[in-house]
């Protein structure tokens, strides 16, 4: 029998990891602070998918980073969410 090459399989070891990362990059990621990283008044709620940035922004700076990208994606991060329990 011809050994085949099976990328499937390979793949499938790591799908924990994989998955993993995933729901990371989803949610916040690395990112715990509660205030926005540019301003550190408000809340951030706004991450572009299209950025190369994975921080999260309150409203305004998300507004003024995208004066020159009008049609990039923004997406609404909901505080509830991040929150772990279940009240």
């Amino acid at each position: 029998m011809l050994l085949k090459d099976w990328p499937l399989q390979e793949w499938t070891k790591d799908i924990d990891e994989w998955l993993s990362e995933l729901l990371r990059l989803e949610g916040r990621g690395d990112f715990t602070s509660g205030s926005c990283v540019r301003c550190c008044l408000q809340k951030p709620l706004y991450r572009c998918e299209d950025c190369n940035d994975l921080q999260l922004y309150c409203g305004d700076c998300t507004v003024l980073r995208h004066q020159c990208h009008p049609l990039h994606r923004i997406k609404v991060k909901s505080i509830i969410q991040y929150h772990s329990g279940s009240s």
